[in-house]
């Protein structure tokens, strides 16, 4: 059985792919005949993220995150699913614009150590702007996402950024 490495950050795999060139997200062509379906539905799903079909991503990512019973071996494919459909559906790229089942989502994925859930918790709910801002919530998980990026090579936009929410938080907090 192929071992897959799967990287926290999908933003980075489009960094790094020539968006110019459509990959084929075929079964066969990403050799996952031989796979379970769990396995075939989120390596297709972060093809077509790859190639900005997020409509065909969302669709692979929620069918993964609905297979039952869930064998522990796959349990980390359907923990990051949630985080990469809560993506999508958070910023509605391919899918309609849930930002209720994206938090959702990210909360469940979170609690089950997913650390990028963390983060976009945090900048959701940091973010003064936007309409989801929650002081408490941000209190609560802009700390455990900078512990997570404070330790990660790389990351350092990530964390500025949540440097830059922890100030804004002590700031709102002197004020009031």
């Amino acid at each position: 059985m192929k071992i897959y490495v799967y990287t926290a950050m999908l933003s980075s795999i489009l960094l790094t792919t020539n968006c110019f060139a459509k990959e084929d997200c075929s079964i066969s062509t990403l050799q996952l005949k031989q796979e379970s379906s769990i396995t075939q539905h989120f390596f297709t799903g972060t093809c077509h993220y790859r190639n900005q079909e997020f409509s065909l991503a969302a669709t692979q990512w929620a069918k993964t995150i609905q297979i039952r019973p869930v064998n522990a071996k796959f349990n980390q494919l359907q923990i990051d699913s949630m985080n990469n459909l809560g993506f999508l559906l958070f910023y509605g790229f391919g899918v309609t614009q849930n930002r209720q089942r994206a938090l959702t989502l990210w909360h469940t994925a979170s609690d089950l150590g997913q650390t990028e859930s963390t983060f976009h918790l945090c900048h959701a709910y940091a973010e003064p702007e936007d309409r989801v801002y929650n002081y408490q919530k941000a209190q609560q998980y802009c700390p455990q996402a900078l512990k997570h990026y404070a330790t990660k090579k790389g990351g350092e936009s990530e964390k500025q950024m949540i440097v830059k929410y922890i100030q804004q938080l002590n700031n709102a907090t002197k004020l009031n």
